[in-house]
């Protein structure tokens, strides 16, 4: 980590080249490729020149270059409300990390259908990590964060298939105090209508119904399960 630790006093010019991955690709407000003609990489940085900013279009560029695309090194699967937004963007500030392009790819529990290469779109390139570690000298690592995948009855077995050496981080908190913001935040997302008291007297039945669904149907996604009242 000792080069990592030389790059964290340019810091600030780092973090320009470092958002290939985990921000949206921008545009020039024309609406077509910057530098049209100068090739798909920045010699400087071995990023990806801007594209289209139109989502779809973006969406298309990483489809197409999802063969040279890395999978994560680890995972933060959890708790909801435990601190996974915090963590996850602490984390985007650091040098020698780049994470998805977005939080909360739910690839592991709603999304698998949809297949490695949809997935591997979401991380930056091989070229980016060969640049960082042998130009700039520095360690890389790349990571996403789905708290949902910590419940989510299909998601273990799942990550041991595609990702069975990734290390997993799960963050906890009082359960007290979790269980009341994840009933505040049910409630403002619709998913909620009863009281706290009510709430945790049905939460194991409503839950286990949900569950047995999930399990006897792969394709089957449940909002309910996925924002529990209190659990």
């Amino acid at each position: 980590m000792q080069g990592c630790r030389r790059g964290h006093a340019l810091h600030s010019k780092q973090m320009e080249t470092f958002t290939e991955a985990s921000q949206p690709l921008e545009a020039p407000s024309s609406g077509v490729p910057d530098q049209a003609g100068q090739g798909l990489l920045d010699p400087r940085t071995m990023r990806a020149r801007s594209v289209l900013k139109m989502p779809v279009l973006q969406k298309v560029y990483r489809g197409i270059t999802s063969p040279i695309r890395l999978l994560p090194d680890f995972l933060i699967i959890g708790t909801q409300r435990g601190g996974t937004t915090s963590l996850y963007h602490y984390l985007k500030t650091h040098p020698c990390i780049q994470l998805a392009n977005t939080k909360d790819a739910h690839f592991f529990d709603k999304k698998f259908d949809r297949g490695l290469s949809w997935y591997r779109g979401h991380f930056p390139t091989r070229l980016g990590k060969y640049y960082s570690q042998r130009v700039r000298q520095q360690p890389f690592v790349t990571g996403e964060a789905s708290p949902s995948y910590l419940f989510h009855p299909h998601a273990p077995g799942r990550v041991a298939q595609v990702l069975p050496g990734a290390r997993l981080i799960v963050l906890l908190r009082n359960p007290v105090d979790r269980a009341y913001s994840q009933y505040f935040h049910a409630v403002k997302l619709g998913h909620e209508s009863l009281s706290f008291e009510e709430a945790i007297e049905e939460e194991e039945e409503r839950t286990a119904r949900e569950r047995e669904r999930i399990l006897a149907d792969e394709r089957y996604y449940s909002e309910k399960y996925k924002h529990p009242a209190v659990a």
